[in-house]
């Protein structure tokens, strides 16, 4: 496994990995058509804009396949603090390293940007998330937000390292 910055020719494979990822992570836990309504094309624009635009984007490559990718941002609204905005692996990935190498590889990019540590929000249900989070030295902090910008409202936890 290779992780590598991302090029905009990933953008299907990792819209491919969030779709795969939200229906075998969130369905039964997030609403059905939440998860219907999440469609390759779409995500496939939004992360070939989000990758010409300079965002930290780093993917997981098994030979030439894309299994699974993690982006972050030089701030977070608190000074000295970056963001982990996404970590995705692909559903016959999970466990094998790359959600780990993925993560450490933005933090490794926030740590060189001079930012002091990260956090992460993280569906408050998904509890295999949040154990790996866990799992490599993640700690929730207590705070919690809804997100209403899928349709529904999604209860969400945060998480914060320092390096």
């Amino acid at each position: 496994m290779e992780v590598r910055r991302a090029v905009v020719g990933d953008a299907p494979a990792i819209g491919t990995v969030v779709v795969a990822s939200w229906d075998a992570a969130y369905r039964g836990s997030v609403p059905d058509e939440v998860i219907d309504r999440l469609t390759v094309d779409v995500r496939t624009e939004q992360w070939a804009e989000a990758i010409t635009a300079g965002r930290a984007v780093f993917v997981s490559v098994e030979g030439d396949i894309v299994t699974g990718f993690c982006s972050a941002a030089p701030e977070s609204g608190e000074p000295g603090v970056g963001e982990v905005t996404a970590v995705y692996v692909d559903p016959g990935s999970v466990g094998s390293g790359h959600g780990r190498a993925l993560l450490a590889a933005a933090c490794e990019w926030m740590s060189a940007a001079d930012l002091d540590g990260a956090v992460l929000w993280v569906l408050s249900s998904n509890r295999s998330a949040r154990a790996f989070y866990e799992r490599v030295g993640w700690r929730t902090d207590g705070a919690e937000r809804v997100d209403g910008s899928f349709g529904a409202p999604l209860h969400l936890v945060r998480y914060r390292t320092r390096w």
